[in-house]
């Protein structure tokens, strides 16, 4: 039954806010079903149908448990599309739009969020209180306190919020706010962001009577607060990251100019560098009419609130100096047409391996099989390990941050993470692993943008090692898998990101119905796969890795693990069971016996067989050596299609005798 007559809600929207709000601390335990893991027997569960107290026998519908909480829904307001221009990719970007929503409006605002947000830009940061007073009397800056009605052992904590403004294509602002970042003052250095539906962060002149039609543009909102009192005419836009500067090409308009204060990186890899993306936008603004100017500090990793924190902001904004014209890496000239290059112009490139043995850096690999083989088991041991530095069953692993494409099992996804922190000893809490919020199609342009888009934002923050796609099947958009051109543009999307990010690219892919002929699907991919595993499992038996493919390299020796079920537990070490006391349970790979292969079965030899070495055995007999082909034809009176099906026989060995002009025939058993 649902709430929207009472509310404006669904019951989907309803219970999004809730778990986004008071019962935020509750874990997806099944396809529709959360509870409080923290409690060892949970009764409570909430669900879009409704919520039931397992222990006390009753239960009944969200909206009667908003009011049990005291909540006031009306403010949330009717759960309407209207916030976004198209139809949202998935229920989970839907449900982080409207947590950043609630949250928003759920922060504290004016007087009751000054004091909080002092104590970090002021009291931490050091910015002067003039800089950004104004953007809390007009609830731009906002305080989040911590969620202290949260019974789970980790309470969200609080922190200073500011909104992302949609912009859309005509360049007018959307009022509503559906994306936010959290700046923490203490703990975990990341800032993490909700919602989706969201661009920029916009603030006002410090100065409104005399404003100037100019944009200041910089990545962090730290950054722009310092700043504001050196140029209190222009309206500032923080960009949260370089990846979003492209966004100024909406909002910049001709007869208004844009200086851009870009960040002096200094990554290896040129696409990590803030100025290198400030010049790229800089270059297409003007290509729009617009007059932009593109800064950056002249000494890097230098920005304005680290100046400011050491008492040299003037300084620092007198050494700003401008971007250098981007420019395309100039390709070697060529002679035209065909040309061999010696050898010794060639220096060796010695492979970096990220898993010992089994996974090089920047390849493409895959790992296929059957279903229910252990294929998604093997592709998160590998995940883990990589995210945690922790060595996998014995092999080296180079660490750094991974992204798994989870398409397949959502909801175990949660129970193996737990089951392989109990059993390795290991915690993901903090490790650098991302998991997707669902699934894309890689075949099409714009949802590819779109991915290198989300991975350009993570690889601002961590280094990437290693991308999983679980499986090709969920994220190739229900296309034809047989289709070269369709697949190729499948593999191509797997190069950008090999080629932009450095990263190892893993698969996770199916047989075809017959597994002898390898994973199903066009040949194009196989030709590109630089490692392919190949997963199996018979009956209850080991997960068996068979190395079917390396590309430069000699294959590594099959592997065996065996998956052994894990007890789960919380974070303080409680076992965490059903109402009829089962434990939760989930599995893990622990290193186990190669199987022994049976040895292959001869082939039982036909009636042409038998009387192929009958002719053949009588013909030796008569002093013919090599025995003739015609003459063992003429003696067995076989007719010339007949003859062809028994040469093309396993049972058969054929070989040319160049000197007699025939061929000779081996018989064997």
């Amino acid at each position: 039954m649902s709430d929207r007559g009472a509310t404006g809600f669904s019951n989907q929207a309803l219970l999004d806010q809730l778990l986004a709000g008071p019962y935020a601390h509750f874990t997806k335990v099944g396809e529709d079903d959360y509870r409080d893991c923290s409690e060892r027997n949970p009764g409570l569960s909430l669900s879009s149908n409704g919520y039931y107290d397992h222990k006390a026998g009753k239960g009944g519908s969200l909206s009667e448990l908003a009011r049990d909480e005291s909540r006031d829904v009306s403010h949330w307001g009717p759960h309407h599309d209207h916030y976004s221009s198209k139809p949202s990719g998935n229920k989970t970007e839907k449900a982080t739009s409207d947590t950043a929503a609630y949250l928003w409006e759920k922060a504290n605002i004016g007087e009751e969020a000054r004091a909080d947000i002092e104590e970090y830009l002021t009291g931490i940061r050091r910015i002067p209180t003039e800089n950004y007073m104004d953007l809390i009397d007009t609830g731009l800056l906002r305080y989040l306190p911590a969620d202290e009605k949260s019974t789970s052992d980790e309470k969200r904590p609080p922190a200073l919020v500011h909104p992302f403004k949609f912009i859309e294509q005509d360049g007018s602002i959307r009022t509503a706010v559906r994306k936010i970042q959290l700046t923490r003052k203490e703990g975990n250095p990341r800032k993490p962001h909700f919602g989706s539906d969201g661009h920029l962060t916009i603030l006002p002149p410090l100065d409104p009577t005399n404003p100037d039609n100019c944009f200041l543009a910089t990545e962090g909102l730290e950054n722009a607060l310092t700043m504001r009192s050196f140029y209190p005419r222009k309206q500032f836009v923080v960009t949260n990251g370089k990846s979003n500067l492209k966004h100024l090409l909406r909002l910049a308009k001709p007869e208004i100019g844009v200086l851009i204060i870009a960040d002096h990186d200094d990554h290896a890899k040129p696409h990590e560098n803030g100025q290198l993306e400030a010049a790229r936008v800089r270059r297409q603004l003007r290509d729009q009419g617009v007059n932009c100017v593109a800064m950056k500090p002249k000494q890097p990793n230098w920005d304005a609130n680290a100046a400011l924190q050491e008492n040299k902001l003037e300084e620092w904004r007198n050494l700003l100096v401008e971007v250098p014209e981007y420019e395309k890496p100039e390709q070697p000239k060529l002679p035209k047409g065909f040309r061999f290059v010696p050898f010794g112009e060639s220096a060796m490139q010695i492979p970096e391996m990220l898993v010992g043995r089994i996974l090089e850096c920047g390849t493409l690999a895959e790992l296929y099989g059957d279903s229910n083989t252990g294929k998604s088991f093997v592709a998160m041991d590998l995940a883990f390990s990589v995210a945690t530095g922790c060595q996998w069953h014995g092999e080296a692993v180079r660490q750094g941050g991974v992204l798994y494409f989870a398409g397949e099992g959502e909801g175990g996804l949660y129970r193996r993470k737990r089951a392989w922190e109990i059993a390795r000893g290991q915690s993901l809490k903090e490790a650098p692993i991302d998991q997707s919020s669902g699934v894309t199609d890689l075949t099409d342009k714009q949802c590819r943008e779109e991915v290198l888009d989300r991975i350009r934002e993570k690889a601002e923050q961590v280094s990437l090692k290693l991308v999983v796609i679980d499986t090709l099947s969920r994220h190739f958009g229900g296309k034809d898998e047989n289709q070269t051109s369709e697949m190729s543009q499948f593999v191509s999307a797997l190069d950008n990101m090999r080629q932009e990010f450095g990263v190892t690219v893993l698969l996770v892919h199916h047989t075809g119905k017959d597994a002898n002929k390898g994973p199903r699907g066009s040949n194009a991919l196989r030709a590109a796969l630089d490692n392919e595993i190949l997963v199996t499992r018979k009956d209850h038996g080991p997960v068996v890795l068979t190395n079917t493919k390396m590309k430069d390299a000699e294959p590594f020796r099959p592997m065996a693990f065996q998956l052994v079920a894990v007890n789960l537990q919380d974070d303080q070490g409680r076992e965490l069971a059903d109402d009829y006391g089962q434990p939760f349970t989930s599995c893990v790979l622990e290193p186990a016996e190669v199987p022994r292969q049976s040895p292959r079965a001869q082939p039982k030899k036909g009636s042409n067989q038998e009387n192929f070495d009958r002719v053949f055995a009588q013909q030796q007999q008569l002093g013919q050596s090599p025995v003739s082909l015609e003459a063992v034809r003429k003696a067995l009176a076989m007719q010339p299609n007949r003859w062809r099906e028994l040469l093309n026989s396993k049972y058969i060995m054929r070989t040319y005798d160049i000197a007699n002009n025939c061929v000779e025939m081996k018989c064997f058993d």
